[in-house]
């Protein structure tokens, strides 16, 4: 009778030892709609004939993958998708392959505040976009990688009923996007940091960064282009005021920093080396806004200008100083008259 107590309780605790392995965590072995909030662990590897891999119909899941790979359809099925009414969303550590998109977040609720996610350490390779985040409030995007994407590599849109929100876009890798890199903040952002990405694009017409968005900070990011383009390339393109954009090095883009018409930027310390053959584009640095700093620039390489300020544009209050701009075919400084504050190399 005491043998067989103790065989019993053996085989009790062998049935329940790989939930206790999980830590309290619910599995996740195949396709999977998540119904309520908790933590999830991917357990295996995994193929997705069609469709998404899993479904976020919850608020505050968190998502595990574990190291493990999902495999998806090549087509449009995502990795992860997460429906409009939830919020408070984390996916990391591991890889997802094939489908159109990794993480995708949408559509935007109508009226929305704005939501909460973050993805960390995720690899993906995906036909159309890495991660789509749209109707946000707060994002983080940590040490991730995306490959081989056909459209915007990593997109992160506001909410549609609030003016900002905030995020870090932070040492991520972006290898060969044909038309994107990050887009960020369409609807308005307010103290977004966008830094240490390293971002490599092909293609004509493509962009490292496009940021819609004022008082980010984007630092420390190197930004490439692989193959000369005949197209319009952009290294950064910025629609908003007041960010500050430093220590970037960028290349082979037609036009290295471009400045919509918007003021209060403040760009220093950047280095830029343009494209040959340029393609269409407006120079080094390109500024069309009003009382934007442009400081310890390295610029040079370029069939354009080193610093432009197009004619077409109502630019007007910028300054520019030390700046070194030496060996563009275009010429150092060109365009409507700004003030030279001195100490530039020309």
């Amino acid at each position: 009778m005491r043998k067989n107590l103790i065989t019993a309780v053996v085989t009790s605790f062998v049935l329940v030892s790989p939930m206790l392995a999980i830590e309290g965590r619910v599995p996740i072995a195949g396709p999977t709609t998540i119904t309520a909030p908790g933590s999830y662990i991917v357990t295996q590897d995994f193929s997705v004939p069609s469709g998404n891999a899993i479904n976020v119909a919850a608020s505050q899941v968190t998502i595990d993958l574990n190291g493990h790979t999902i495999t998806l359809a090549p087509g449009t099925g995502i990795g992860v998708y997460i429906a409009s009414a939830y919020d408070w969303v984390t996916v990391r550590n591991g890889r997802i392959v094939g489908g159109g998109t990794g993480v995708q977040m949408y559509p935007v609720p109508p009226s929305s505040p704005g939501r909460t996610i973050t993805v960390e350490k995720l690899d993906v390779e995906a036909s159309q976009r890495g991660f789509d985040l749209e109707g946000v409030a707060q994002a983080q995007v940590i040490g991730c990688t995306v490959r081989n994407t056909g459209n915007v590599a990593i997109l992160l849109y506001g909410g549609s009923a609030s003016a900002s929100f905030e995020g870090r876009v932070v040492g991520n890798i972006v290898n060969s996007a044909s038309n994107g890199g990050l887009s960020i903040g369409s609807g308005g952002c307010q103290g977004v940091e966008i830094g240490g990405n390293s971002i490599s694009m092909r293609g004509p017409n493509a962009y490292g960064i496009a940021l819609s968005c004022s008082g980010a900070r984007v630092h420390d990011n190197s930004i490439h282009l692989q193959t000369a383009s005949s197209g319009f390339t952009q290294g950064i393109a910025i629609a908003g005021n007041q960010n500050q954009i430093l220590e970037n090095t960028i290349q082979g883009f037609a036009t290295g920093i471009f400045v919509n018409q918007y003021f209060g930027n403040y760009l220093a310390g950047n280095v830029i080396r343009q494209g040959t053959p340029a393609g269409t584009g407006d120079g080094g640095i390109a500024v069309q806004g009003s009382r934007n700093l442009i400081e310890r620039n390295q610029v040079e390489g370029g069939a354009g200008c080193g610093l432009n300020f197009p004619a077409f544009s109502p630019a007007t209050g910028n300054a520019y100083r030390n700046n070194m701009l030496r060996g563009n075919a275009g010429g150092a400084v060109c365009g409507s008259a700004q003030t030279d504050a001195g100490g530039n190399i020309l």
